[in-house]
């Protein structure tokens, strides 16, 4: 690559952060033209049924050239809508309990508060120099992780079951949250071998259950979030608010709280089956329980997100240092593995390669950034679910990591 091309495409990076930084921290606005319903549910959120055309994305100046495609991409889903009618819901919401549905033609938004900042501190620290086991206590916001990663790729997405929590303890401030990420390197000289990551990774893609407090008046209810980042997590990006996910489905609310999560280690706990995944030249597409939900458009990443190289499951909690000590924020159920059989568990992890088959992958990797607190152990395959089951989770606690001086 010359010179010119280079500079080119570093002032194309340059003004997509700028972009992205722009948006970054604002509530999602909507013109009240635009809203064709509006529902709340008991628990007191409002989802505002909005006309997919004018969904909030499109307004980001990063999509202009790709508009008439995302145009057919909204119509040819709102076509698929109208040939299904009202179907059963992919995964049951608090709202879904109204008895309402937005129309064929729109999406539910949920209202957030503008005054609350962002998720920040999230992802998590890929590529080969972060990928050592320690047990090391950082500063102030530090995000803990608990994360097992495969690195067999090139790849084209991956599956995951993924277990609905609802948190026994969240510090107002803080979240906990259960996911799958997959992560694509910039560096063009990288060749895929099997268990070595790149020295970057950086475009990410995330979808997981969130606990958050401090963003949803109080509660501890997970929530269903897409994320990504396209500088790896200098800036980032959740649900609908800085302009990157086309959201093609009507159905689900992102943010919005997930009905019926387990909320003790001996309750039964529900599943919901995730992937991120694309076609060899299309964009990376976000289901849930095997329903689109909508896509992430090419333009979105400056640096070309073509495969993925790393794919990563597990659990991260946002650690403030209440009082001076480790936070005693839960990941997952509060049980850390190894040496306790009622941890949180992701089930039947797949990965898809670079021809677009499923396939059985290892997960050789991990970032466990406070073993003693949170941790992550890869189980045996299930007989009952195709795919790797890992453990996760913790109870944290003021005595199981000192702060540093």
């Amino acid at each position: 690559m010359n010179l010119s091309w280079c500079s080119l495409l570093l002032q194309v990076v340059f003004a997509a952060e700028l972009v992205l930084a722009a948006v970054s921290d604002a509530a999602v606005q909507l013109n009240p033209k635009d809203i064709k319903m509006t529902i709340e549910s008991k628990n007191g959120e409002i989802i505002d049924c909005v006309d997919i055309y004018k969904q909030p994305s499109l307004n980001n100046p990063l999509l202009k050239d790709s508009r008439d495609q995302i145009m057919r991409d909204i119509a040819n889903a709102v076509a698929k809508h109208e040939d299904l009618g009202m179907k059963a819901v992919p995964v049951e919401q608090e709202w879904h309990k109204s008895g309402r549905q937005c129309p064929i033609g729109s999406i539910p938004i949920m209202r957030t508060n503008p005054t609350v900042a962002n998720l920040t501190g999230f992802f998590p620290p890929l590529g080969v120099a972060n990928t050592t086991p320690s047990d090391t206590a950082g500063a102030a916001n530090r995000t803990e992780f608990a994360i097992a990663i495969a690195a067999n790729g090139p790849y084209r997405g991956a599956y995951v079951l993924l277990p609905v929590w609802k948190p026994a303890r969240v510090h107002g401030s803080e979240f906990t949250a259960t996911f799958l990420i997959v992560g694509g390197t910039v560096d063009t000289g990288f060749l895929p071998t099997p268990g070595k990551l790149p020295s970057d990774i950086t475009n990410q893609i995330g979808v997981g259950f969130f606990a958050n407090p401090s963003l949803n008046g109080g509660d501890n209810n997970p929530r269903l979030n897409v994320f990504y980042t396209p500088d790896g997590g200098k800036s980032q990006c959740y649900n609908l608010q800085c302009g990157g996910f086309i959201q093609t489905n009507k159905d689900i609310a992102l943010g919005a709280s997930i009905a019926n999560g387990a909320s003790g280690v001996d309750d039964h706990v529900p599943y919901v089956l995730v992937s991120i995944e694309k076609d060899a030249a299309g964009p990376w597409h976000v289901l849930v329980n095997d329903t689109d939900l909508g896509y992430y458009p090419r333009p979105i990443f400056p640096w070309l997100f073509p495969e993925a190289v790393a794919n990563v499951v597990g659990g991260a909690v946002l650690n403030t240092w209440p009082g001076g000590k480790h936070t005693d924020t839960v990941m997952g159920s509060g049980r850390r593995p190894p040496g306790d059989d009622r941890t949180a568990v992701v089930k039947g992890y797949i990965a898809i390669n670079a021809a677009g088959a499923q396939v059985v992958d290892q997960l050789t990797l991990g970032v466990h950034t406070a073993p003693s607190c949170y941790d992550f152990t890869v189980l045996d395959y299930s007989q009952d679910t195709p795919g790797i089951t890992v453990a996760f989770g913790g109870s944290g606690g003021p005595d199981c990591s000192p702060r540093p001086a």
